[in-house]
């Protein structure tokens, strides 16, 4: 490095004679790494060395909670569970996969892991996870939303049965119609 550089540019020569070199794709990884090509160089630990553990020690160390390096982890989810042309088959992705979900759910968007994960991946499996996002309040104003828009729902469709509902008027059944002020409801007495 030379004195007055913070940091040197590789030109693709670089890399093209790392990949000649099996040995030498974790020193590819750690320089992917320093250009900020973080998916680049978890690409490299999950389908090239196939270090699992290594790709999730690169996202601790990369992780800034509120920066753009934030959504690392989610960048590892997405290369186990939507793997390239060079990825090892998916079945040996999925187990590191749901080790992720369990061990860093804080640090995943709960809605983005859950549009990732396979039809598949059965809610068992990913339970800690779960458990963890409900927990988290962002997601608890949107259970409550739904919720309360699911009873507006419910009771909006008993209104319509119940005014739907027509009442005979004939001589033995006379009835008064008043109105409540308080309410601003018509009310049905009978005389």
């Amino acid at each position: 490095m030379l004195p007055s550089e913070g940091r040197r540019t590789l030109s693709p020569t670089h890399f093209h004679l790392i990949d000649h070199y099996p040995d030498l794709f974790e020193a590819k990884a750690i320089l992917l790494g320093r250009l900020g090509r973080h998916d680049s160089a978890l690409e490299v630990y999950a389908y090239r060395l196939r270090d699992f553990q290594k790709a999730e020690e690169y996202c601790k160390r990369v992780y800034q909670a509120d920066s753009p390096t934030s959504s690392v982890f989610l960048a590892l989810l997405r290369i186990y569970l939507l793997p390239g042309p060079t990825a090892p088959p998916a079945a040996d992705l999925l187990p590191p996969a749901l080790e992720l979900i369990s061990r860093h759910s804080p640090r995943l968007d709960p809605v983005a892991t859950l549009q990732q994960l396979p039809p598949l991946v059965t809610a068992k499996d990913v339970r800690a996870f779960l458990l963890e996002a409900l927990r988290e309040p962002l997601l608890d104003t949107r259970v409550v939303r739904h919720v309360a828009k699911a009873r507006e729902e419910q009771v909006a469709r008993r209104l319509m049965i119940l005014q739907s509902k027509r009442v005979r008027i004939t001589e033995s059944r006379m009835y008064v119609l008043s109105f409540c002020f308080l309410s601003h409801s018509r009310l049905i007495v009978l005389v």
